[in-house]
Formats: C-alpha cells, sequence, structure tokens
C-alpha cells in the first residue's frame, strides 16, 4: 500500500490529475505526452476497487497491445492490483474472446469457430486474391483497403463521416465470408462480431453491466471504430460507467483504422464529464514550446512540470548522401558524444522510419560494438512469450513478479483450474531444475520447452493461434539469429538493461522516453511521405508522428538528414538525387 499512497501524494499536487481522479461518473481525459495519464489510471483502478466496487463486481480496463498488457499489470502490481476474475487487464480483442464470444457466442449462433483460430498473412493474402478474382472489380482495390474499411465499416451510432464505398463494401462482405469458411478469423472480426452479437441480443449487455460497473480505456485515440461503436452503444443501453484516457494528437495508426475523430466525439459526448492533463512531467519547457509553436498547436497550453538543470537542446546534423552515412554518424559520432557528455546509452533512443532501416541502423551499431535494443519487436507481441519473459524475471529474482502470477497464468494456458494445485508445483519444480540452465537462454528455452511440453500445451491453449509464430521464434533463438550470448536475466530484462541504447520505429516508440532522441531520415518526400498532400489526413497523421517522435524527448532531440540520396535504378544504373530538408526540419528550424 505504500507505493500507492506515494502515488496518491502526486496526484493530489496536480489539481486536473485529481480532479480525474475523485470523478465518479463518465469522464474523458484529454492526456498531453508526459502528463501522468497511466498513474492516474492505475491509481483510478485500485481507489475504484477499494472503495467503489463490491465483491462479485469487477472493473475492466482496456489497452491498445498485450504489451501494453503487460506493462499496465506490472504498473498495478506494485499498487497490489493483480488480474483476477474481477480484474479484466486485456486488449480490445481479448476482452471480446474471454466476456463476449466464449461466454455468449454459443448461446447466440456466433459466426467464429471455436477453438478461435487467427489467420496468418499467407491466407489472407490468398483469400483476398480469391474474393477479388470472384467479384471481378475492375477497381484496383489491394488488401490494405479491405483491412482499412473493414475497421470502419460496422456500427451506426458514431456521426463520424466516411467514404462510403458499396463495392468495397461488398469485397470486404465476401473476404470475410471466406475467412469464415474456413474456420479462420482475425482481430477485426473478432471485435466486430462481438459488436453484432451485443446489437441483436440485449441479454449480453445487461449481464455485462451487472459484472462490470465500470470500464476504463487507456489510448483510445488508437483503438479504432469498432470499440467507439462498443462504447456509445453502452453509453446508450447501460449505466456502466467509462473512464477514458486518450490524445487526438497522439493519434498515429490510421492504417489500422484508428482516427482521431472518435476520441474528439467521445470528448463532446453530453454524458462525459471532460478533464485535460496539460502539465508534461517528461519534457523541458523549450522543447515543448518549440514543438507547439513548429505545429501551430499554441492552443495546447502544455507546460513543463520539471526543472532541468541542463539546457535543452535541439541539434541539427545534415550528411551528404544516402540513410548509410547517418547511420555512420550515429553510431561513430552521436552516441559516443552523448556517453562523453555523462549520458547513459539507455538514455539515448535513434527513431527511423521503417523496420528495414531498423535492420541497417542495426548493422552499424554492430560495427561499432554498441550494444542496443530493438523497440517493437515480434516476438515480444506475443502472449506466450511475454509469460516466458515473466518466468525470466521471476527466475532473476525480480520481487515485483511472484510465482502465484506465472502460476494463475500458466494455468489459463494450460486449461487448468485456477485451484490446481498439483499443476502450479509442477510448474514450481519445473522452474526451479531449469536454473541449472540460467546463463543461457538458449539452453533454458529448450529445456523448459521438454520440460513441460509445451509445445502440445500451446496448440492446445487460448494462445494456440500463437503457435507459428511460437515456434519461428524458438527457432531463431536456437539458430542464434536473434538474442544470441543472452541469459535468462538478460531476457527478462530485455527493454531495461543499463548498457544499450534503443532503436525504434517513429510508429513503435509511442509510450517510450529518453533523455536523447535521435530522428533520422528527414529529407523531403521521405518525412513526410512524398504523396501524402499538405492537409490530407495522411499529412495531418505524419504531423502527429513529428509530435509523437519530439515528445518522446525529455532535453536533447537530434534531428539528422541527408543532402541527396542515391542508388541503383531498377534498370541497372545508378542515380543520385538531390533532396531538400522535410518542412518538418525547416519549420523547427525557424522556430527554435
Amino acid at each position: 500500500m505504500t507505493k500507492y499512497f506515494e502515488k496518491l501524494s502526486q496526484i493530489k499536487e496536480d489539481k486536473n490529475q485529481y480532479e480525474a481522479l475523485l470523478a465518479n461518473s463518465n469522464a474523458v481525459i484529454k492526456a498531453g505526452p508526459g502528463s501522468g495519464k497511466t498513474t492516474v489510471l492505475t491509481v483510478k483502478l485500485k481507489l475504484l476497487l477499494m472503495e467503489k466496487i463490491v465483491e462479485p463486481r469487477g472493473i475492466v480496463c482496456l489497452t491498445y497491445s498485450n504489451s501494453a498488457v503487460k506493462n499496465f499489470t506490472q504498473k498495478l502490481r506494485e499498487l497490489g492490483v493483480s488480474k483476477s476474475n474481477r480484474v479484466i487487464l486485456s486488449t480490445v480483442h481479448g476482452f471480446c474472446i474471454s466476456q463476449i464470444l466464449i461466454p455468449f457466442g454459443k448461446m447466440y449462433n456466433t459466426r467464429i469457430n471455436f477453438p478461435i483460430k487467427i489467420i496468418n498473412d499467407k491466407e489472407k493474402n490468398e483469400i483476398f486474391r480469391v474474393s477479388k478474382n470472384e467479384l471481378a472489380i475492375s477497381k484496383q482495390y489491394t488488401l490494405e483497403n479491405v483491412e482499412k474499411y473493414r475497421n470502419e465499416m460496422y456500427g451506426s451510432r458514431s456521426s463520424v463521416d466516411i467514404n462510403k464505398d458499396k463495392q468495397l463494401e461488398k469485397l470486404c462482405l465476401l473476404f470475410e465470408a471466406k475467412m469464415l469458411e474456413k474456420n479462420l478469423c482475425d482481430f477485426n472480426l473478432i471485435i466486430s462480431e462481438s459488436l453484432r452479437l451485443m446489437e441483436e441480443h440485449p441479454y449480453i449487455i445487461k449481464c455485462l453491466e451487472a459484472k462490470f460497473p465500470w470500464i476504463l480505456i487507456d489510448e483510445y485515440q488508437d483503438l479504432g471504430k469498432i470499440l467507439h461503436e462498443i462504447v456509445l452503444l453502452f453509453l446508450e443501453k447501460t449505466k456502466i460507467k467509462f473512464f477514458v484516457v486518450g490524445d487526438p494528437d497522439q493519434s498515429i495508426y490510421r492504417f489500422q483504422g484508428a482516427l482521431p475523430f472518435y476520441f474528439l466525439e467521445l470528448y463532446d459526448h453530453p454524458d462525459m464529464k471532460r478533464i485535460n492533463l496539460t502539465t508534461n512531467y517528461r519534457s523541458d519547457q523549450f522543447l515543448i514550446d518549440s514543438v507547439l509553436k513548429t505545429l501551430d498547436w499554441d492552443d495546447r497550453e502544455y507546460v513543463s512540470g520539471i526543472n532541468n538543470e541542463k539546457p535543452a537542446k535541439i541539434n541539427f546534423f545534415e550528411c551528404e548522401v544516402g540513410m548509410e552515412q547517418q547511420y555512420k554518424l550515429v553510431a561513430q559520432q552521436l552516441i559516443p558524444m552523448c556517453i562523453a557528455n555523462d549520458i547513459s546509452p539507455s538514455e539515448i533512443c535513434i527513431l527511423v522510419g521503417y523496420n528495414n532501416q531498423l535492420d541497417d541502423l542495426s548493422n552499424a551499431l554492430d560495427e561499432e560494438g554498441i550494444a542496443y535494443y530493438r523497440e517493437g519487436l515480434s516476438f515480444l507481441k506475443l502472449k506466450f512469450v511475454l509469460w516466458l519473459q515473466e518466468c525470466c524475471l521471476y527466475l532473476s529474482g525480480n520481487n515485483k513478479v511472484n510465482f502465484n502470477d506465472i502460476s494463475d497464468e500458466w494455468l489459463f494456458i494450460n486449461n487448468k483450474d485456477i485451484r490446481d494445485f498439483d499443476e502450479k508445483m509442477k510448474l514450481f519444480k519445473s522452474l526451479e531444475k531449469s536454473k541449472l540452465n540460467k546463463n543461457s537462454f538458449k539452453k533454458w528455452l529448450k529445456a523448459i520447452f521438454v520440460e513441460l511440453d509445451l509445445s502440445t500445451v500451446l496448440s492446445c491453449s487460448p494462445h494456440s493461434n500463437e503457435v507459428n509464430d511460437v515456434k519461428e521464434f524458438v527457432r531463431q533463438v536456437i539458430k542464434d539469429e536473434v538474442l544470441e550470448n543472452y541469459t535468462v536475466s538478460q531476457f527478462g530484462y530485455i527493454s531495461a538493461l543499463d548498457n544499450q541504447v534503443t532503436i525504434s520505429t517513429r510508429h513503435s516508440s509511442k509510450g517510450l522516453e529518453f533523455e536523447v532522441v535521435i530522428i533520422l531520415g528527414l529529407e523531403e518526400g521521405s518525412f513526410p511521405y512524398y504523396n501524402h498532400a499538405i492537409g490530407s489526413q495522411e499529412y495531418q497523421e505524419d504531423l502527429r508522428v513529428f509530435f509523437v517522435s519530439l515528445t518522446r524527448a525529455k532535453r536533447v532531440v537530434y534531428l539528422v538528414r541527408s543532402k541527396a540520396i542515391s542508388g541503383i535504378s531498377r534498370y541497372g544504373n545508378p542515380y543520385r538525387i538531390e533532396k531538400e530538408p522535410s518542412p518538418f526540419w525547416k519549420l523547427l528550424k525557424q522556430n527554435i
């Protein structure tokens, strides 16, 4: 409880945070970068469980990704709150599966078959090809068009305009029908089918209302239209109270159907109390003012809540040609310069536009012997791998992870009763035995898979959709393609090792913070992307991505560009193209 009262005291120092904490009605919290939203959310959940929600009723907290759920779970453990039947910490699709489709799907003849099998990319591309050919559509739709439109086509309560396309809608419906014919589904279908069941069968809504008087939602701007329709349905039909946190300025997942307009519509809903968190406890005031002036966002009124002893800086570096020179600049000059100024490698982050650029940046860092952590690793998005990581933290003596936490998850994975003591003891003995391999994560992983027969367990578990991805992860570890020479402890603390810098795409950096942020690839046509016309939705999202990138920094930002790009054309001819600075580069340089 000490941690809880410590956080509660912090919140009381910020009148807007405290107002949000005490809100006893539906509330939307517009929370700028570094404004303490996670602290407010976690303490709010703890407070509700202590003072407002009486057993056996419970609470739900939804967020964007499995890794976000893991982070939220860890924060709540520090406050003495663990996941249980009363405390549901989940992604949106996870909530739909556990609370709607599994309890009510068979009763109301859901179209989704059990056990749920998630479609892979190869299957998705093939079904799209077959569907498109069957309809003989002349217009050149892509699978990306289908994915995006499926995110927008369901529900009728939102007044946010979408561009209706009957031909594309027909293609989407056929795509979904063929997916279901093969007993497959995707996360989009899980959520839309849950919405359909609730709209057609009010009993489901009444059951959820009886079970959960409060629903908390984090990063609302990233969660898309279908969840928005579910929230509007609940507001219309139930007395469930919502505590929603988000920031439309950080809405950067348009390609997944997430738009800032859904958050803004909820923010203006007559049943919602509106609260703004405007104090930034991360960034220096100089950085905040420079960013807001550059983006012409002076109305945001963000203020810094910190006092840096050292001055904040925004630095501009130009290379002659190509991204390779930018990678070398980072590895050979910028990182050593930061370390020479007593900045820990763990406080340095390098941002690029795309994953293939991360590959090239990794090579440049390897050549200089610089240790790094790659944010957004695909295997750390898998629930099963995150559980393995929890096991490694437990074996490493991390007092934030206890055996009950990992054993409860093990019983869930293993489809066992939560009271199965024998199964818990089996796990305990297996983990104790596995300590013999603590100096080699590769040996530990191979041994624990055999000891617990994890391949068989996973194939029959609620995480069975991850089987192929987990197999690929194990193969990569065994072949030393990833995590070479890692210990069990290093895997447990993979994102928190002191001697490594962080590298990330701009999109994957959301939620992170560092003393120094280095942003590469600031050429005209690269960022913002060349076909994103000024004023378009795509360009506005590029602006928001730039905002997110800059506001990861506490004190120092380096912006890097090349004066030209070069390469080999498809015809085998070398080329060199002179490049102007990104308009974002120019605007920021004018406004500091």
